[in-house]
């Protein structure tokens, strides 16, 4: 059953016209022949136009005759041609065997070239003047004309139509139809990210943590994405069109990820609940909830308070034998300050201490102390000067 194809304009719903892809195939006997419109040469629309094609003559024939186009045939071989993975299974599901044309050699189809032919003129031509404003209209179109066109009787001396040549002579030589029906795809190869997805279409579908940096075969069709390792498949999405999104399932993800990912708001105040009534209500926030304690400690003390700022000094200089000190190094405040502001949500009365000297020939740790500002300011640091013995 040879198979070819050739452009033609079709008038989209915008106004604006669009290129269309018309398919056209034959029988080599009858010459039945079937046509349709699609808007690309992709693989959904290549695979689809040959399923609807099979269903139109009712039957499976032993061989196909394709065109070495890209998205049947990967390597245009002289001698051992490599179909595509998509188009490979289809002939697997359809138990035909898929030939093609050798390049620049249009004589190994010479029924479908002649079809083409005789499409552009007698089922195209017609349709030359009218305009269509979707696919879907197109298509009736040109099933309507086709349909003409195979019921026509043949010129003198032969007898008969492609139609009534099929009943004939072809019907009873096809094979039947699977009966489970093909299910147009695409077939890709992808790695697995460190995040455990993969990138298919733009979009990133999780698959389980193990195969990490894996290559996957992807198997896509309109609907749904299955994806398979050594071929076994180990996951399956329903396909999304949003793009740079994630599809995650949960037992895909490593047990601490799922933990994590367990780890809601609300479970986490039904477990600070079961601990006890000092966890679950606390007394200082008055509203019983974790979301209280978040805000209370959110909230921004008011501007009445007095602004609390760092007090900083370094205790006296400690003299051991042979070492120079200057003499008149100031020392802190005897003792530490205290925070005190009235009417600031601080704690006040608590006593700030110091840390202890280390015992070095200089001494290095500083007293910090937390107190309101005040017009008084630390007492100045005396800078050391450099003697030399």
């Amino acid at each position: 059953m040879p198979g070819s194809d050739t452009p033609g304009r079709r008038r989209c719903a915008s106004s604006v016209v669009r290129q269309a892809q018309v398919f056209v195939a034959c029988l080599p006997c009858s010459d039945l022949t079937y046509a349709e419109a699609s808007w690309t040469q992709g693989h959904e629309d290549w695979l689809g136009a040959h399923v609807r094609a099979f269903a139109y003559i009712g039957g499976c024939p032993k061989k196909v005759i394709p065109d070495n186009l890209k998205t049947g045939v990967t390597d245009a071989n002289y001698w051992d041609p490599v179909l595509n993975r998509s188009y490979h299974a289809f002939g697997r599901h359809h138990n035909v065997a898929i030939v093609p044309a050798r390049v620049r050699k249009p004589r190994d189809k010479p029924s479908a070239e002649n079809a083409v032919r005789l499409v552009e003129m007698w089922v195209l031509a017609p349709l030359r003047h009218r305009q269509f404003f979707s696919l879907a209209e197109a298509n009736a179109a040109l099933a309507e004309k086709i349909e003409e066109w195979n019921n026509r009787p043949f010129a003198p001396p032969r007898e008969g139509s492609r139609r009534s040549l099929f009943e004939a002579i072809e019907r009873d030589k096809l094979k039947p139809l699977p009966a489970a029906p093909f299910v147009v795809g695409q077939w890709l190869v992808a790695r697995v990210n460190i995040d455990y997805h993969v990138a298919v279409d733009g979009h990133f579908y999780s698959v389980p943590y193990r195969l990490v940096h894996r290559r996957l075969d992807v198997f896509l069709t309109a609907t749904a994405v299955a994806i398979f390792h050594q071929g076994e498949r180990v996951a399956s999405h329903p396909r999304s069109a949003a793009k740079a999104h994630h599809t995650t399932t949960s037992e895909h993800m490593p047990p601490a990820h799922q933990a994590m990912a367990k780890r809601t708001p609300d479970k986490l105040r039904t477990e600070a609940a079961a601990l006890g009534l000092a966890i679950g209500t606390p007394a200082f926030a008055g509203a019983g909830s974790m979301s209280t304690v978040c805000s209370a400690r959110a909230s921004i003390p008011s501007k009445r308070c007095a602004p609390v700022s760092a007090y900083c000094g370094w205790p006296a200089p400690t003299v051991r034998n042979g070492s120079n000190s200057p003499a008149n190094a100031r020392s802190p405040p005897a003792s530490p300050p205290r925070a005190m502001s009235s009417g600031c949500s601080r704690p006040t009365g608590g006593t700030l201490s110091s840390m202890p000297t280390p015992r070095t020939a200089w001494a290095s740790t500083a007293i910090c102390g937390v107190r309101p500002t005040t017009t008084e300011l630390a007492a100045p640091i005396d800078a050391i000067p450099n003697r030399r013995e």
